[in-house]
């Protein structure tokens, strides 16, 4: 299986159980994708500049993505 994105990916995160999959990308948004499904069902917005790093806390319930905006932003 694989996916087609608009632009180029900076960055990957996949959720411990497989089933998500967090993608930064240099229009400055994370889309999330469902693995099983092939199919994308989220758009993250609030970088102010390209994505460049993801990471998911351990118990999944929340993941950090770093930007060239200077932020660090908790998604939970």
């Amino acid at each position: 299986m694989g996916f087609k994105f608009e632009q180029p990916v900076l960055c990957v995160c996949v959720l411990s159980t497989g089933r998500l999959l967090f993608a930064g990308y240099n229009d400055y948004t994370i889309n999330v994708w469902d693995v099983l499904k092939g199919s994308r069902v989220a758009i993250l917005f609030g970088h102010e500049n390209r994505v460049s790093t993801l990471r998911v806390s351990p118990d999944g319930t929340a993941f950090c993505s770093g930007s060239w905006d200077h932020t660090l932003r908790i998604w939970a």
